[in-house]
C-alpha cells in the first residue's frame, strides 16, 4: 500500500467504548508512534498514560 492509498482510506474515530486496552497493545502503539517523523525532528509530542481509572477521574 502506498501513502496516497493509505491517506485516502484513513478514518477518524469519533466513537469510543469502555473496552479495556491491554498494556502490551498500548506499549506497542506508543512505540510505533514514536517512530513517526516530526518537522525538523522537533519531537513536539508528550504522551501521558494512566492505567488506573481512579487517576483518570481526578
Amino acid at each position: 500500500m502506498n501513502f496516497e492509498n493509505l491517506q485516502a482510506e484513513r478514518e477518524s474515530c469519533r466513537v469510543y467504548s469502555d473496552k479495556k486496552v491491554s498494556c502490551e497493545l498500548l506499549t506497542h502503539l506508543v512505540d510505533v508512534a514514536r517512530m513517526a517523523p516530526s518537522g525538523c525532528n522537533s519531537q513536539p509530542s508528550i504522551l501521558l498514560s494512566w492505567m488506573n481509572r481512579r487517576h483518570i477521574q481526578k
